[in-house]
């Protein structure tokens, strides 16, 4: 799990760099504006299985579905963000 971290932050600073090296090159935007949805969900899939797992061994009876909600939420709000971000790209 320590690797994680270490990749988010080597992600980030690679498509902080690669995007301001020449940000009207159309297929340089569109790198920046998908390696922010897979960061996401990436991050956000692995942070929901974490969530849900702990919430089952806490409460094995429990409806545990609150996490898998709160996931989808957050990756269709990913997904509107990368239509944003790609909708200016020609």
């Amino acid at each position: 799990m320590r690797f994680l971290p270490v990749l988010t932050v080597g992600l980030l600073v690679w498509v902080g760099v690669f995007a301001t090296v020449n940000a009207e090159d159309p297929r340089t935007e569109l790198i920046g504006c998908g390696s922010v949805l897979f960061h996401l969900a990436a991050n956000r899939l692995t942070l929901q299985l974490e969530e849900f797992a702990v919430c089952k061994r806490s409460n094995p009876g429990y409806d545990c579905s609150d996490s898998i909600r709160r996931a989808i939420s957050d990756l269709q709000q990913g997904l509107f963000d990368l239509n944003h971000c790609t909708k200016d790209i020609r």
